[in-house]
């Protein structure tokens, strides 16, 4: 079942549960912090922005998970097998960060002893700004790029997460333009518009302690379309719809379940470097996935832990569109991961 949510008011009851679940292409329910009637103490909002071109990535994040705030960013270069995260904390935000209510507009601004992160909108276009002390050791880095050319359609999903009013509620904007440079000491990287797209992974809700998800996604060309997917699962009740989606030219076809396969070796453990596979319910999604790079993060905090399998490669499949028509995706780029999160 792929249910479209046609829900333009409060995204919440007065019960702090989703009023409509389902996907829509626009995030047109309206999120206020103030409607949620758990634990503060449970509140996680993020926003989460990922550049890309055939040579390296970069990413950033400003996230208040209320008793913790986390800030990330993470520079992988593909072709000499470079990488970098950096995560930055502090205690008890509790809302203090200011997360924009929505993914429409406003502005966030998150600043350290030793970091400061920027995101602007202005018109659709959005500004990520930022300087990172000891970014890779001694060596600091500064970035500034700009996001152009939002798609049509997003992926928005109003998901309830059980019991005791958890909930999420997610964008993913899959394929910006995207242009700027990031600086890292003496080391210049230029994102070039014609090259380079970006990903926005905006998200609000009350998620439970434990969890385990797959999250997927790639931009490129595919029979003179500019193609772009989401894939997704593990993260609530989705019994309403996925967040599983292709976009054509901008705008959403919806995809329904999609199940993700990690090679393993004779103890069972996944081979993250060995090529995935990609599988739909109904034949409409088939892909292969051929790994370049692993982006492992491992953060522990006390009692939190975040294990992080992030791999950039590049996909090659059928996606089978409702109108009928099947596109053909050759040597796409893009990234897949497995999260299991205690947090």
């Amino acid at each position: 079942m792929q249910y479209k949510f046609n829900n333009r008011g409060s995204l919440l009851d007065n019960n702090g549960n989703i009023k409509e679940p389902g996907y829509c292409n626009a995030p047109i329910s309206q999120y206020d912090r103030k409607d949620i009637k758990a634990n503060a103490f449970r509140i996680k909002e993020w926003d989460t922005y990922l550049v890309c071109c055939d040579k390296y990535a970069i990413s950033l994040t400003i996230s208040d998970n209320s008793y913790v705030g986390i800030d990330t960013v993470f520079f992988v270069s593909f072709e000499d097998g470079y990488q970098v995260t950096k995560n930055m904390t502090q205690f008890l935000p509790l809302g203090r960060k200011h997360m924009p209510s929505s993914s429409e507009s406003g502005n966030v601004i998150s600043v350290g002893s030793k970091h400061r992160i920027e995101f602007y909108q202005d018109n659709g276009s959005r500004r990520l700004v930022a300087e990172i002390m000891n970014f890779d050791d001694k060596t600091s880095l500064h970035c500034d790029l700009l996001l152009t050319e939002q798609p049509q359609d997003s992926i928005v999903m109003a998901t309830p997460m059980g019991s005791n009013s958890k909930f999420m509620y997610n964008r993913k904007t899959v394929g910006f333009k995207a242009s700027g440079f990031v600086e890292i000491g003496d080391m210049y990287h230029e994102f070039k518009k014609e090259e380079s797209f970006g990903v926005l992974d905006w998200g609000r809700g009350v998620l439970p302690f434990n969890s385990n998800f797959y999250q997927a996604n790639a931009y490129g060309m595919a029979d003179d379309k500019i193609v772009a997917f989401n894939i997704g699962y593990g993260l609530g009740d989705t019994s309403k719809a996925t967040e599983n989606a292709a976009f054509v030219n901008g705008k959403l076809n919806k995809l329904s379940e999609v199940r993700i396969s990690i090679p393993k070796g004779s103890k069972g453990r996944e081979l993250y470097l060995e090529p995935w596979t990609f599988s739909s319910d109904d034949g409409c999604f088939e892909m292969d996935f051929r790994p370049i790079l692993n982006r492992k993060s491992y953060k522990r905090k006390i009692i939190t832990k975040t294990v992080k399998n992030q791999v950039f490669g590049r996909y090659n499949g059928e996606i089978t569109l409702s109108t009928g028509e099947v596109l053909e995706v050759k040597n796409m780029l893009g990234y897949a991961s497995k999260v299991i999160n205690r947090w």
